[in-house]
């Protein structure tokens, strides 16, 4: 057991540093349109504070993903894949907020329950990602020939 707990300290450790230095990384707010048109889907967050980094530090992680969120209020997306001005764009985008509802919700017990979606589960069908691609999937379907 102590093992398995000193394995996540590692890793929350490592994935905190990580998101101090892509705090201080260039980046930008979510556009304003984007925020009006996902806002529905998450009427609990301010849009207006989280924070889009479009790098290629996204595909660094051992899985299918194109985009992460480290903590709380930030998004990194590969650049092929920042399309906010698609469905599929803003359903990815919707993904990724997803994230950050579960952060607000469970706080740092996201980041052991986010690796275990991983680990225990395998890439993207644990619980959490579950939620977010479904939450990606209604997006698409919601928006589908609106833009």
């Amino acid at each position: 057991m102590w093992p398995i707990l000193g394995a996540f300290g590692v890793i929350a450790g490592v994935w905190i540093a990580g998101y101090v230095k892509l705090r201080n990384e260039q980046g930008e707010l979510l556009p304003l349109s984007v925020q009006e048109t996902l806002s529905r889907f998450f009427p609990e967050l301010d849009l207006s504070k989280v924070k889009v980094i479009i790098s290629e530090l996204a595909q660094a992680l051992p899985t299918k993903a194109g985009a992460f969120t480290p903590l709380w209020d930030l998004i990194v997306i590969r650049p092929v894949l920042w399309r906010p001005d698609t469905v599929y764009g803003l359903g990815l985008i919707g993904n990724e907020l997803t994230h950050i509802r579960q952060w607000k919700r469970l706080g740092m017990m996201f980041l052991p329950m986010i690796v275990w979606d991983y680990i225990g589960y395998g890439d993207h069908k644990g619980p959490l990602e579950r939620e977010s691609t479904e939450m990606m999937q209604r997006i698409i379907r919601e928006l589908r020939g609106t833009l």
